[in-house]
């Protein structure tokens, strides 16, 4: 839904491997979240863009958005909630201090 959004809005998108995606190719885990962080990073350094809009996990969920936070001056977070087991994991805890403004939906 989000990626029709960004088309029909003009807004150039990057589209990563999701995890299921990758295992049924046989990539092994720690190749596909070092290919999704040099991907976030090719990305930033081709766009340059003003603003990063995370996704309830500041620096990604496994951590590959991390460099981002130096790099892109505006940054905000859409804190969905999670599951409670997860509500205290350091992924949905990382980085928070890096963004402006924090989004609650609902």
């Amino acid at each position: 839904m989000a990626e029709a959004l960004l088309a029909w809005a003009g807004v150039p998108s990057l589209r990563l491997p999701a995890p299921a995606r990758t295992r049924a190719a046989g990539w092994p885990e720690a190749e596909r979240r070092r290919l999704v962080a040099a991907a976030l990073e090719a990305a930033a350094d081709a766009f340059a863009p003003d603003l990063l809009v995370a996704d309830t996990f500041p620096c990604g969920p496994h951590g590959e958005a991390a460099g981002l936070l130096a790099r892109i001056p505006h940054r905000v977070l859409v804190r969905r909630s999670v599951r409670a087991d997860r509500e205290d994991d350091e992924a949905v805890r990382a980085g928070r201090e890096a963004y402006a403004l924090e989004i609650v939906p609902g």
